[in-house]
C-alpha cells in the first residue's frame, strides 16, 4: 500500500497541533487538521479498494462515515505518531471498536517509529501481506489463521473481533468453514475450489459418521 504523502503545509499543521498541551483525543479533534484527515481517509479508502484493513469486508460506499481513519498504534499510547502516514489505514467501525486502544506492538515504547513488520503483533496494513497470515474464504463470513496459535493471524482475529461474524444471524449452529468453502466454490468454480469443497464435505461426513 502506498502511504499518504504529507506536504510542507501538512507537516507544519501537525507540528503545531502536537505541540499543544492537550490530550491525544483533543489533538486529533483539532479543527486545524480536519481537512488533512479527510484527505488521508480518502487516500486510504482508495488504496485499500474500499476494504477494511482487518476483516477485508468490502464496502463500496462513497460516504466517509462508513469508515474510520484508524490508528494502527493507538494515539493514546503513541500520540507523537498519530499523524504518521504509516500508522494510519481505514477500518470498518466494528473492527476499530473491537481493537480499541489495545497494545499491538511488542514493546510499549519506541525511540523511533517502528517500520519492521516484526515489531507488530497483528497484521499491519503497510508492512504485512494479509494473505500470509489469514485465509478469509469469504470476508465477513469466516476466517482461518495461518501459522501457529498466537501468531499474527490468530492475534488479528482475536484483537479485531473477527469471530463476531460467526455469532451473527444464528450462525452458532453452522460450521462456518464448511459454509464458506461451499460458497467460495459456488461463486468461483475453479478446479481447485471444487476439489477443496469436495474434500471439506468428505471430512464433514466422516466426522458425522
Amino acid at each position: 500500500m502506498t502511504p499518504f504523502v504529507l506536504n510542507e503545509d501538512d507537516e507544519a499543521l501537525i507540528t503545531g497541533v502536537l505541540r499543544k498541551n492537550v490530550s491525544p483525543n483533543e489533538k486529533w479533534a483539532d479543527p486545524a487538521v480536519t481537512e488533512l484527515k479527510a484527505r488521508m481517509k480518502q487516500h486510504y479508502i482508495e488504496q485499500q479498494e474500499y476494504c477494511c484493513g482487518y476483516c477485508k469486508v468490502h464496502k463500496p460506499s462513497l460516504h466517509g462515515g462508513d469508515w474510520d481513519l484508524e490508528h494502527i498504534m493507538h494515539k493514546k499510547n503513541f500520540d507523537k505518531w498519530m499523524f504518521h502516514p504509516e500508522n494510519l489505514c481505514v477500518s470498518c467501525k466494528e473492527c476499530n471498536g473491537y481493537k480499541g486502544s489495545k497494545l499491538i506492538t511488542k514493546a510499549d515504547s519506541y525511540s523511533k517509529f517502528p517500520t519492521q513488520a516484526s515489531s507488530y503483533t497483528i497484521i499491519h496494513a503497510h508492512y504485512d501481506r494479509y494473505e500470509d497470515h489469514i485465509i478469509a474464504f469469504v470476508p465477513g463470513l469466516t476466517y482461518r489463521h495461518k501459522g501457529e496459535k498466537h501468531g499474527k493471524g490468530w492475534k488479528t482475529i482475536e484483537v479485531c473481533g473477527l469471530l463476531r461474524y460467526h455469532e451473527e444471524g444464528g450462525r452458532t449452529q453452522v460450521d462456518p468453514i464448511t459454509q464458506a468453502v461451499l460458497l467460495m466454490a459456488a461463486n468461483d468454480q475453479t478446479p481447485n475450489n471444487i476439489k477443496l469443497a469436495i474434500q471439506v464435505l468428505k471430512d464433514k461426513l466422516n466426522a458425522l459418521s
